[in-house]
Formats: C-alpha cells, sequence, structure tokens
C-alpha cells in the first residue's frame, strides 16, 4: 500500500478534476495540482523516514491476490 498510493492518488486526482466541473478553472487546476503534488511530496518524506538503510533487500513491495481463479496479483516492486 506504500508504493500504491504513489500511483492512485494521482489517479484520484485526476478524477476529482474531471468529475467537479468548478475544479475546471486554470486557477483551480492549478491549486488542485499543487495540493495533490504537496500530498505526494509529504508521502515520500513519510517513507523516507521509514527506509533502512542497513537492510540490502527490497523494502516497501506490495503483492496482493487480483484474480485467483487465474492466479493474477498485483505488485509493486
Amino acid at each position: 500500500m506504500l508504493l500504491s498510493f504513489f500511483v492512485w492518488v494521482p489517479f484520484l486526482g485526476i478524477g476529482l478534476i474531471l468529475l467537479v466541473p468548478a475544479l475546471q478553472s486554470p486557477k483551480r487546476l492549478r491549486q488542485t495540482a499543487l495540493a495533490i503534488a504537496t500530498v505526494l511530496l509529504a508521502w515520500s518524506v513519510v517513507l523516507l523516514t521509514q527506509f533502512d538503510l542497513t537492510n540490502p533487500g527490497l523494502q516497501f513491495q506490495e503483492s496482493l491476490p487480483w484474480i485467483e481463479p487465474l492466479g493474477l496479483t498485483y505488485q509493486w516492486e
């Protein structure tokens, strides 16, 4: 869930902009984009504080079952 945040938050922001007509003025678009970028920056600082420099392996990886009958998983490394 930690890395997926970087993928899904911008998509949610795009959906918000497309679905809320009041956000489609140039000023509101810039404000919304800045808000989304600020959230992502804050989240990257959170990840930076949790990163373990002594661990040589992969960190923050995710693997979730998606379509189990087909053996498909959602995996992010």
